[in-house]
């Protein structure tokens, strides 16, 4: 299955993913206090989120390490806890 939304010209979500993205420019000063909170201190650096659970992974993640962002989403992306309704997951990438 997709891990990523697919979008229409518009920008209007045509296709639910796994999970969604976004990112975060580590070095725009309006970022550098968000980055410190989120302790995201090593680039590139990934921070994954899911519903209840909360941050459920972080790790920093080069080009030669991509496989790991694809291993680290087949495992969390269908984490649900019984009763929770189905949750997207949030990846946070700086």
């Amino acid at each position: 299955s997709q891990i990523g939304d697919k979008y229409d010209a518009s920008g209007t979500i045509t296709q639910k993913g796994r999970a969604r993205f976004a990112e975060m420019q580590f070095d725009n000063p309006a970022n550098e206090e968000m980055c410190q909170l989120l302790n995201a201190n090593r680039l590139p650096y990934i921070l994954m989120y899911k519903g209840n659970h909360g941050k459920i992974a972080e790790f920093k993640c080069g080009p030669a390490e991509f496989a790991r962002l694809n291993d680290a989403v087949d495992e969390f992306a269908d984490l649900e806890e019984e009763g929770e309704q189905e949750s997207p997951m949030f990846v946070v990438l700086n």
